[in-house]
């Protein structure tokens, strides 16, 4: 019986609080903020829709297409805090959530986390007229 191991990004378990027994000793990650400045929102609905913002305001971003995402990603890539946040809605396609994190795989930024979007930041795309699942 072949035994897999799996790889949980350290900023998802950071996210999360993650707590595990390694080696019969408890070893606790404390829930840690991300600094907003590092942080990268993508938010990512329908077949292709992507939005994406800096920090806590979701106001501040804008709607991107693969390559601009791509370009984007090339650009943050230098700051070595940056975090990136996936957030998807309830109508995201697998192919789209598959294709972001190919883009951020081609850039080089393995610090992600797939996280649930929030009801302000669902609701503020559909104000925009973005086509999501509002349930």
């Amino acid at each position: 019986m072949k035994k897999y191991l799996i790889w949980i990004p350290v900023a998802a378990c950071l996210l999360m609080g993650f707590r595990s027994k390694i080696g019969g000793s408890k070893v606790g990650l404390q829930k840690t903020a991300t600094v907003a400045s590092a942080r990268l929102v993508i938010l990512i609905f329908d077949q292709a829709g992507i939005y994406a913002y800096d920090g806590d305001d979701v106001k501040t971003g804008k709607t991107y297409t693969r390559s601009e995402l791509r370009s984007l990603l090339e650009e943050k890539k230098s700051d070595s805090l940056l975090t990136v946040l996936i957030k998807s809605a309830e109508n995201t396609t697998y192919n789209n959530t598959v294709n972001t994190l190919d883009e951020l795989k081609r850039a080089g930024i393995f610090r992600y986390a797939l996280v649930d979007i929030s009801s302000e930041e669902q609701s503020y795309i559909g104000k925009l007229g973005l086509k999501t699942a509002m349930r």
